[in-house]
């Protein structure tokens, strides 16, 4: 047993950390040693058992006479799950172990420093206010680090946070108070939020942070026991002081004096009097802010001949450089070249800006944009490549317009119309001279390399001209032409819109909303219905209809109905009475109307809606338009004439209540449109408009794409490319607004009377000139006083900026273009535009190449808007900004008062203390930093200013490398190695190459935070941290030829690495690299014309170097950690190395030296093999191979320990004593809060526990991790004893398998009572068979399914029993050992367990129960003698040995092998290694986690997979209705989810996965979920249910909301494949008549088959395709959606309704909550129960039952419990309705594959005697199969072989049980799904272990055919895209041949550690053939290679650990011979300690 030995006091922090590490080793994955979890003790260890010299708590004693481990550092990393505790790979251990020697080394000195004076417990001559100083010095480096990040290493508390908060527990208590931690914000939010976390609560309770206002007197007994541990204090009784004491002593007396004597001349100087210090002279004292004050003309190059500043100042940095490069032409493409034709072998650059608009500043997004394309436009110039990065700027037409208004408005209170059009242009222009250089002055500041002599601006006279030449050929050719259609019309603007400028709210009901112009807020969102009478009826007939917009009505010109509703059809010929417009309305028929919505009828206003629109041409209707473009009324009566809209909505409102014609008012959930520009809502009206015909380039643009010409990245926008150019609509293109190109044309005026005028549509009458003159001559003229749409000259850009029409050097040279960069928002507005123009007009795509970044957002994840406050200008963060300074911004902005003030509280939240200044290269390295391939990026401004700390890195470095290479050195011609570099040198070098490797790869691919990482990591890790620090003793050493050889690697360094980082960082890198001396003198005069560096340049890979010095790296880290383990700060304590092999002792000699200096050590030595340490020595692991001994002999003070640990005790004996009290004081339950209550509880109960003589854990002994040490792998085997003697039975992996899983899932409910329930008891399982539903309703509840429990579980075994069959499996001797492969077989067990944790935590719960079974076969197999296993492979020769024992593959038949029987001894063993497999699992992956991989929890998942088109709103309100339904319904059941998944799909896109396991967070993910514009188009639906399914656990729910056809059908096979493997039952609720054959626009005719890929999906999954309206789809969803857990199907005997043929389904029993649902074109139906009592269709109640209809779903729930027998329904319909039964079992039945029911307590079983198998759809029977008992009739489980009949049939049959219950009565049940029969069984298997990167692994694909002959094409894919090989395409095969395939898989170098990849093969018998394609999918899990889990054996221990007296291993709860299904379960039993020895293999893991 261990015992972790630590102090009593509460503030103990070195005692508090070692708790803290041991409470994570008991919730997370055990103990990083891999022992048990040790005992606690609050006392010293007895002097008898203590080593020499005695032990500092902490301290570990691992076992009596064990290995002694003492300190919090060393003590906490062996108590911490997983080792170091990082997040994963060597880089996080890294940074873990430097936090935790951080920590060690300066925040513990430093926080005692601080605190023991204000705690009285130091002399008082000391100084209070140094000592904060100093602790305001230690924690600067990890508040800036915590900026960045919310934990110093990962996403989760590592050992660096425990050994950093515990080191600042004696502060946060004790000094800083709530005016100190504001300073120390970022380390204040990471100590609440790590003190707060379970591990740390359960030992510090809660922490209170120190007020202020805390004595001495309120904490009893703090300064002695204080005293004693943490320091000296003269307060407390010592022993005598030593001579080494009296001299400290003295010391400080000194510093007293010193001390007193500044106070003495403080108190001379006069007082400061009333002035207090301003800000400004306090920033000005901050050495960090230095300028250049050198005088340098604007143009002239810097002066850097003086002394480099002591600090990186970005005002110091930035100053005079970019005038100069802009004065050298560095930026122009001509710069060192004769002309830009001249030929260059390096190639072309060219690529333009997106113009920003003229209205403003720019802001983040624009810094992104313009950071990664001056980045990649550099990198170009750097590559020597002919480089144009041309600006400009675009004018920016409605967005100009409104804020020079409202700037006119607000200064001088004149309308642009009382000015005049030229006056108002004027002031345009005055505006734009004033903001446009602003702009370009901000591009200069963000150091853009652009090409300024090249500007251009969009209204130029030369871009000019480009827009005219376009619009008269395009005018010419008809391209554009005019014509009067509805447009999106802004009445504030009183100009059309386009669709990116308008905003769609979705609102859920009634709604109040502001609209410019009207005082009162205006109602929208609800429905008027009102009544038209029919005109010459005499009965006062009337027609009722409803609108949204009651105002239009009076535009009304017909009522439509559809021609096939009943209710009309009197009414063909009829008109209807306008009540205020003197005409009739006709009633119309068209197909249009929807029957189920309102009345039937509808209004018709064509010249105000879309639809109606249409409606109006189809039947000639006159659309009478009733609005100006102000909104005012027109060509209406009195009194409404000249109304406003919406003053005239009340009018129209009150005159129909006047008149008798209103029906009601109901909230209505809508969607309303409003302008983005002036938030007016928006009108659909009829105007003349100019328009461009799109379809013919449309066709061209997708066309270059799909060729290749035009490559698109992403490629996922590819999709989004496609469909919008296969689904564009003309594209208007006039604005009725005077700033902007006027549109060439005039319309046509002839002056004679005879001749009517022309109209205004009339194309006939308008010309187009490219001047006036030009167009007299084709007409008299009238010049349009429309201007053009911003879009159009911006899509001229790339070639009108060249001077287009007109040909020039730069046009033949630059245009096509390389590259385009923008943001993806506008890949439609901006890019298309572009590409269909410039095919058009020039023949020639503008671009080769498109790359679309994210999109810029605040830290909130909000767009960035300047009503939030949250617009940023890149200014700001470069020179930094004060809160007053962000809202004096506002002030001279363009918002409304209401606005400014609203933006105020954003800025005031965001930015409390203003922006810091953080320099353009801090901001642009973070942005390119942050830069992912992804939408969206969430932006902290705070992170920037982390970047500005590295540009103070790289300043330190170069001035220190500065020094050390000397004035007079000189650089080497080149930077080629002389031969005689050292290791340190080689290893530098080896990692600079590998960063200019990852440089260009990154930059080439586009992948910015590769090339930042690589960047960062060299400087700040390798260079900085390693190579300079080895640096120093070598150039002060004597050795010239060796620090020669170093100033030439540090200068190369230098050299390249400022190259590396000049695309991202120019200003710094050029400041540091003109101070470089060069190499020749005809180097490049600046960085940013110097080559870029290249791979060819820079290949001096050494893997050797590297494998060298990172061992001396891990020694450095290990003496480190011991170092501050024992605060060893000024001491160089000698180390010696203790090595495993002569190989390893000749590598740490060699690198001992840098040892020495990197840890700051004295002696380096290394023992000789076999020698043991010197005594008093701390230990630490290096490697496997190398152990690290620290010596602390005459450091430490026993007696001293001793007090300490005295003093603890009693400290914690009193703090227990005072808890007892406060918590039985009376009051203390009303009085104390909640929280303090639960506190005190946790404080109770870990004081209850340290004391007692009991284990955190019981995973195993401690002894086990001493025994892995001592025995090699040769000696692991424990031969099997029991394999010498027969026993009868078969034993198999499945059965292992399940009884395992059964104990520890009964283990796991013993140790957690159910909620709400009472506790389950072990002696209620003893004695009687276990089941796992028996255990499930036990602790769930009654009824609580087991099946996602145990079809998990039988995924784990079939993988299991798989390992015997798979080709890469069944053949492997390492997974099949041998006796003498034993030590490979270890590795592989390890390697499956690691691999299964792995998958678990990244949530692919298939894959970990895929490598969870070859674990445990790996480890069952162990165990009988030798370690045989019927594999069949090539390495089982069984066949010729006799029967000794051995585990039988799954199978009950014992003809297999000889081995099938084992004995049940050896069982027994393999069972409970099985089971601590099992527990493992469980203590890596918590309670919750081990859940989620077995599905112990019988809940089902949610998944939602969502259409958010803009017609979709009633959808996604259903979903929300949907999902709360099911949640609140489950809540606190046993069915609550536990898994959330939703795919959000639109038009044409698809994605991203959002999943959770928080319902809340699912729920807000699901209310941002809006309608996104666009219609009711195919749409991606397959795609994102594909997704969905990736995503979602077995067994679940999916529901498909949805308005319209799938687009992606060609992948209806594969969901079909993926909903079958992951037996997932998918529910569509479409909102389309499947009926409707026409369009709503513009369409043609629609497939009747359009949504047959969602029957067949629905129908392989056992799901189904309901078609409803949008009126009922709320409470269509809300009755659908029953668990596919809970229901099971009741066949009818009759699967087709035929007319007068009532149905037949029969009720037993063990039935309940029996529903039949109907869906079709029913007119009536009725329901017969057995009695003969009928119920009809009428909705309500009956005697059967409750019947509600939504349009065409109807639903009967039957009155419980329903009545057995035999029932019927008779269904009338049109066409062919869907009739299914389903019931909700009392107890519930088991599927196919594991039949079993409950029936009465005690009774008869129910039995299951034959299946029937029926063709699917027809019914028809295919014949009867008997069912076969397996096992014992508990289990359930049955056998039926297929008659081979069925073999030929192809299409879908169903499955029918037929059986009877315990009394004797029938029982009928249906399959959930159909069945098929495959004609091709494909079998992908992958290698035994993990993918590791850089490796290919072989993959077997084996090809079954049963219906051949055929010819089978093969298809192969990877995501990600891996490369992926086969030497299998094409294979031909006779029926029931068979074929075998290799695939190889390259896994690349960069691939992530611990991510997923999903290989598919298809197959598809050639390309005629009507069979559908058969799939196959393997997970694959990817993991860098772990070190050997084998440990050295230690030198200073050769006891035995084992002896007849050791205590028998108990197990942590019984093992039962129960499988899944059943078993019998006898009493408990235990097994020996010597049988655990054949565990030794899980310890390591």
């Amino acid at each position: 047993m261990s015992i972790l030995y630590v102090s009593p006091h509460p503030d103990a922090f070195p005692s508090l950390r070692a708790l803290i590490a041991a409470r994570y080793g008991e919730a997370g994955e055990g103990p990083g040693w891999g022992g048990a979890h040790p005992r606690i003790c609050l006392q010293p260890p007895p002097a008898s058992r203590t080593p020499f010299p005695p032990p500092r708590l902490p301290a570990l004693e691992q076992g009596p006479g064990g290995l002694w481990v003492w300190g919090a550092t060393a003590v906490s990393q062996l108590l911490w799950p997983a080792g170091l505790g990082g997040p994963g790979g060597s880089r996080a251990a890294v940074l873990v172990q430097q936090w935790v020697s951080y920590a060690d080394t300066e925040l513990i000195p430093a926080a005692c420093g601080a605190t023991l004076p204000a705690l009285g417990l130091r002399s008082s001559a000391q100084d209070p206010q140094a000592a904060l100083a100093a602790l305001g010095r230690a924690l600067s480096p990890l508040e800036e680090w915590l900026r960045l990040h919310t934990y110093l290493a990962g996403e989760a508390p590592t050992l660096a946070d425990l050994a950093a908060v515990t080191a600042l527990l004696l502060p946060f208590r004790y000094v800083l108070d709530p005016s100190a931690r504001p300073i120390w914000g970022n380390v204040t939010r990471w100590f609440i939020t790590c003190v707060q976390q379970p591990e740390f609560r359960a030992v510090l309770g809660e922490v209170v942070l120190y007020s202020g206002a805390r004595s001495l007197s309120q904490q009893p007994g703090i300064a002695e026991s204080m005293g004693q541990e943490l320091g000296d204090g003269s307060e407390v009784p010592a022993p005598p002081k030593t001579a080494a004491q009296l001299k400290k002593e003295a010391k400080k007396r000194e510093k007293l004096e010193k001390f007193q004597q500044k106070q003495k001349v403080q108190q001379q100087q006069p007082p400061p009097g009333e002035k207090k210090p301003k800000p400004e002279k306090r920033e000005k004292r901050d050495p960090g802010v230095i300028t250049y004050d050198l005088p340098t003309p604007p143009g002239e190059k810097k002066d850097v001949s003086g002394t480099m500043p002591d600090s990186y100042s970005p005002q110091y940095v930035e100053a005079a450089w970019y005038p100069w490069w802009e004065q050298q032409g560095f930026f122009r493409p001509e710069y060192g070249r004769s002309s830009v034709s001249a030929p260059n072998p390096r190639g072309i650059f060219m690529m333009c800006i997106p113009p920003p608009n003229v209205t403003g500043s720019l802001h983040l997004g624009h810094a992104l944009t313009n950071a990664i394309q001056d980045s990649l436009t550099r990198w170009h110039r750097m590559r020597g490549e002919t480089t144009l990065w041309n600006p400009g700027c675009d004018h920016a037409g409605i967005a100009t317009q409104v804020v020079v208004e409202k700037k006119l408005w607000r200064e001088q209170g004149l309308s642009r119309h009382q000015l005049g059009r030229e006056a108002f242009l004027q002031e345009v222009w005055k505006w734009k001279e004033e903001k446009g250089d602003r702009i370009y002055h901000q591009l200069k500041k963000l150091g853009s390399s652009l090409d300024w002599n090249r500007a251009c601006f969009t209204m130029d006279p030369k871009l000019s001209a480009a827009v005219t030449e376009a619009f008269v050929r395009l005018h010419e050719e008809g391209v554009i032409y005019r014509s009067t259609r509805l447009v999106n019309w802004s009445c504030t603007l009183n100009s059309a819109i386009s669709d990116i400028e308008v905003d769609k709210k979705e609102l859920t009901g009634r709604t109040l909303l502001s609209v410019p112009g009207y005082k009162e807020k205006v109602e929208f969102g609800v429905l008027v219905s009102f009544a038209y009478k029919v005109q010459g009826s005499d009965s006062d007939e009337e027609v009722v209809v409803a609108t949204t917009r009651i105002e239009t009505m009076l535009g009304d010109v017909a009522v439509a109905v559809h021609p096939k509703d009943p209710r009309y059809q009197h009414l063909k010929g009829k008109n209807v009475i306008h009540p205020f417009v003197s005409r009739s309305l006709p009633i119309v028929f068209d197909d249009f109307v929807d029957m189920e919505f309102g009345t039937g009828a509808v209004k018709i206003t064509p010249a105000h809606d879309q639809n109606d629109y249409e409606v109006g041409q189809r039947h000639g209707l006159e659309a009478v338009s009733i609005m100006d473009a102000r909104g005012a009324l027109v060509n209406v009566p009195p009194p409404f004439l000249g109304l406003p809209r919406f003053e005239a909505r009340k009018a129209v409102l009150a005159a129909l209540k006047e008149q008798g014609l209103f029906r009601g008012i109901e909230d209505n959930p809508m969607v309303v449109p409003l302008c983005n520009r002036s938030k007016d809502v928006v009108e659909p009206l009829l105007r003349p408009q100019w328009y461009v015909r799109c379809g013919e380039m449309a066709q061209a643009a997708s066309a270059a794409v799909t060729r290749g010409d035009l490559r698109i990245l992403p490629e996922a926008h590819q999709r989004t490319w496609h469909t919008w150019m296969d689904n564009i609509r003309d594209w208007c293109i006039s604005r009725q607004l005077w700033w902007g190109h006027r549109i060439p044309a005039y319309f046509i005026t002839v002056n004679d009377p005879p001749v009517p005028p022309g109209e205004d549509p009339d194309g006939r009458y308008w010309v187009s000139g490219r001047t006036e003159a030009e167009a007299r001559e084709k007409a008299a003229k009238e010049f349009d006083e429309d201007v053009l749409d911003t879009w159009f000259s911006s899509g001229l850009f790339p070639f009108s900026i060249l001077g287009w029409p007109n040909q020039s050097e730069d046009l033949s040279v630059f245009y096509p273009g390389t590259l385009l960069e923008t943001g993806h928002d506008i890949l439609f507005f901006w890019v298309a535009r572009m590409v269909m123009l410039g095919l058009k007009l020039t023949g020639k795509l503008p671009f080769k190449e498109v790359y679309l970044h994210a999109i810029v957002r605040d830290a909130h994840g909000r767009k960035m808007s300047k009503s939030l406050g949250n617009v940023i200008d890149p200014l700001d963060v470069i020179h930094g900004v004060s809160l007053q300074g962000l809202h004096d911004q506002l002030l001279n902005s363009n918002l409304d008062p209401g606005e400014v003030e609203k933006a105020k509280d954003g800025q005031k939240a965001d930015f409390p203390t203003g922006i810091p200044e953080c320099g353009t290269d801090a901001l642009r390295f973070g942005l390119c930093a942050y830069t992912s391939q992804g939408r969206d990026i969430n932006l902290d401004v705070n992170r920037i200013l982390g970047y500005r700390h590295f540009c103070n890195k790289l300043w330190n470095a170069t001035k220190f490398a500065l020094r050390g290479l000397g004035k007079g050195f000189v650089p080497s011609p080149t930077s080629e190695p002389g031969g005689r570099e050292s290791l340190v040198d080689r290893w530098i070098r080896s990692r600079l190459t590998e960063a200019v490797r990852l440089s260009n790869q990154g930059f080439q691919a586009y992948d910015f935070p590769a090339v930042t990482t690589a960047q960062y990591s060299f400087w700040l890790y390798e260079l900085c941290d390693v190579y300079l620090e080895c640096l120093k003793p070598v150039l002060n050493g004597v050795d010239q030829v060796a620090a020669e050889c170093a100033r030439q690697t540090l200068y190369t360094c230098l050299d390249v690495g400022l190259r590396l980082l000049s695309p991202f960082m120019p200003f710094v890198t050029e400041e540091l690299f003109q101070r470089l001396p060069r190499r020749t003198p005809q180097a490049p005069p600046s960085l940013c014309v110097t080559a870029y560096p290249e791979p060819s340049e820079c290949s001096w890979k050494d893997p050797e170097a590297e494998a060298a010095f990172e061992l001396a790296l891990s020694i450095t880290r290990a003496v480190r950690s011991l170092r501050a383990d024992y605060n060893l700060t000024r001491i160089r304590p000698d180390c010696f190395l203790e090595v495993a092999d002569e190989a390893t002792g000749a590598l740490a000699s060699a690198v001992s030296g840098y040892v020495q200096t990197l840890a700051s050590a004295g002696i380096v030595a290394v023992l000789a093999l076999g020698a043991s340490a010197p005594q008093g020595c701390a230990v630490a692991l290096a490697s496997d191979r190398c152990s690290v001994h620290l010596q602390l002999q005459g450091l430490v003070d026993p007696a001293r320990e001793l007090g300490k640990l005295q003093a603890k005790r009693d400290e914690a004996q009193r703090q227990a004593q005072r808890l007892r009290e406060r918590r039985a004081a009376s009051g203390y339950t009303v009085k104390v809060p909640l929280k303090v209550q639960e506190a005190d509880e946790t404080k109770v109960h870990v004081l209850a526990m340290l004391p007692a003589d009991v284990p955190l854990s019981h995973l195993g002994p401690s002894v086990l991790l001493l025994l892995q040490l001592l025995m090699p792998p040769a000696s692991a085997f424990f031969p099997n004893i029991w394999s010498l003697l027969a026993a009868p039975g078969s034993i198999t992996h499945q059965d292992l398998t399940e009884e395992a899983a059964l104990n520890v899932t009964l283990q796991l409910f013993l140790e957690q009572p159910p909620p709400g329930r009472p506790p389950l008891r072990l002696e209620d399982f003893l004695g009687r068979t276990l089941l796992a539903d028996d255990l499930f309703a036990a602790y769930f509840g009654p009824g609580s399914p087991s099946r996602r429990f145990r079809a998990a579980l039988g995924e784990v075994s079939r993988a299991n029993a798989a390992q015997d069959f798979l080709p890469t499996s069944k053949n492997d001797p390492d997974l099949h050992f041998d006796a003498e492969r034993l030590g490979q077989g270890r590795t592989r067990l390890v390697e499956a367990l690691r691999e299964t944790v792995a998958a678990a935590r990244a949530l692919d719960y298939t894959l970990a129960r895929q490598r969870l079974g070859a674990a445990l076969h790996a480890l069952q197999i162990r165990f009988p003698n030798p370690g045989k296993c019927s594999h069949g492979g090539h390495f089982d020769q069984s066949s010729s040995q006799p029967p000794r024992g051995g585990i039988n593959k799954d199978s009950t038949s014992p003809g297999f092998s000889p081995h099938h029987m084992l004995h049940l001894q050896a069982a027994k063993l393999a069972l409970l290694a099985s089971i601590q497999a099992f527990n493992l699992l469980r203590s890596r992956l918590g309670d919750s986690g081990f859940s989620r991989l077995l599905d112990i929890t019988p809940a089902s998942s949610l998944s939602f997979v969502l259409d958010t088109t803009g017609s979709m709103g009633e959808e996604i309100n259903a979903a929300k209705i949907q999902a709360r339904h099911i949640v609140e319904q489950r809540r606190g059941t046993p069915m609550e989810p536990t898994h959330y998944v939703l795919v959000p799909f639109h038009d044409p896109g698809f994605g991203p996965v959002f999943t959770t396991s928080d319902p809340d967070h699912f729920w807000q993910q699901l209310n941002e979920m809006h309608a996104l514009g666009g219609g009711d188009e195919p749409e991606m639906c397959l795609s994102a249910l594909e997704l969905a399914l990736l995503h979602t656990p077995p067994l679940s729910d999916i529901f498909v909301f949805t308005d319209a056809s799938p687009k992606d059908a060609f992948l209806t096979n594969r969901v079909e494949s993926l909903t079958q493997e992951r037996r997932c039952r998918v529910t569509f609720l479409v909102t389309e008549d499947p009926s409707r054959a026409q369009g709503r626009a513009r369409r043609e005719v629609l497939s009747p088959l359009r949504f047959e890929p969602y029957e067949a999906v629905a129908l392989a999954s056992g799901g189904e395709v309901i078609f409803t309206e949008d009126q009922y789809i709320q409470d269509v969803a809300a009755i659908v959606g029953d668990s596919i857990a809970d229901l099971v199907t009741l066949p009818l005997e009759s699967r087709v309704v035929v007319a007068e043929r009532p149905l037949v389904f029969r009720v037993d029993g063990l039935l309940r909550k029996v529903t039949v649902r109907i869906h079709g074109e029913v007119s009536s139906f009725w329901i017969r129960n057995p009695a003969g009592v009928s119920q009809g269709q009428e909705e309500g109640e009956g005697p059967l039952g409750h019947t509600r209809r939504f349009g065409r779903f109807w639903m009967m729930s039957m009155n419980d419990p329903p009545q057995s027998g035999t029932w019927e329904i008779q269904v009338t319909a049109k066409g062919t309705p869907r009739v299914r039964v389903q019931g909700l079992q009392t107890q519930l039945l088991v599927e196919v594959t594991g039949l079993g029911s409950r029936g009465n307590p005690g009774g008869p079983l129910p039995h299951f005697s034959h299946v029937v198998l029926r063709g699917v759809p027809q019914g028809a029977e295919l014949g009867q199969v008997p069912l076969e008992p397996r096992g014992p009739p508990e289990r359930g489980l049955f056998a039926a072989s297929l008659p081979p009949t069925l073999l030929s049939t192809l299409g879908p049959f169903s499955l029918e049980l037929v059986g009877q219950d315990g009394a004797g009565r029938g029982l009928h049940r249906a399959a959930p799904q159909p069945c098929a029969v495959v004609p091709v069984l494909l079998e992908l298997s992958g290698p035994p272990g993990f993918l590791a990167p850089g490796t290919t692994a072989p993959l077997s694909l084996r090809i079954a055919s049963f219906s051949g002959p055929q010819d089978l094409y093969l298809r192969t894919s990877a995501k990600p895209s891996f490369a992926l090989t086969s030497n299998l395409s094409r294979v031909h095969l006779e029926q029931n041949e068979s074929a075998w395939g290799r695939l190889w898989l390259e896994v690349p170098d960069t691939a992530a550690s611990d991510s997923m990849v999903m290989v598919t093969v298809t197959a598809k018998d050639g390309e005629a053939s009507m069979m559908p394609p058969t799939h196959a999918f393997l997970r694959l899990l990817v993991r860098a290679p772990a070190p050997q889990d084998q440990l050295p054996a230690p030198a200073y221990s050769t006891d035995s650990v084992l002896n007849t007296s050791s205590p028998a291993f108990h197990l942590s709860t019984s093992v039962t011979q129960g499988g899944a299904w059943g078993g019998l379960l006898g009493k408990p039993w235990w097994t020996s300690f010597v049988g655990m020895l054949l565990l030794l293999s899980l310890g390591p893991w």
